[in-house]
């Protein structure tokens, strides 16, 4: 069923079995979330303060992307378009100075 709803063919299930499968995954989630934060003999509890950085920094960085789509640079996208119109190798050092531009703009990529 899973595979079925992330393929949009949740209908085939109808409604109410759709809702009754979410909310046992739910369920599950809040379970496993609990086992999480308590540990066990196999795995120590998870570092809380760190999931919750990480969870915002993604969470916002996802939101953003859903709200206003990958962001790309259109000139470089441009180029790129180019070069493999016209079947041209695109010259690896330009990945260089993209990479030394990052760096000197102090933008780094968790």
């Amino acid at each position: 069923m899973a595979k079925d709803i992330g393929e949009g063919r949740w209908r085939d299930y109808g409604q109410d079995a759709v809702f009754d499968y979410c909310e046992e995954d739910v369920k599950r989630s809040a379970e496993l979330l609990r086992r999480q934060i308590r540990g066990s003999n196999r795995f120590p509890r998870v570092d809380t303060d760190r999931v919750i950085f990480w969870s915002e920094y993604s969470a916002k960085a996802v939101a953003r992307i859903q709200a206003k789509g990958i962001p790309i640079d259109m000139s470089a996208q441009a180029e790129l378009t180019i070069f493999e119109t016209l079947g041209w190798p695109f010259p690896t050092h330009v990945f260089d100075l993209h990479t030394a531009y990052l760096a000197s703009s102090n933008i780094t990529i968790p």
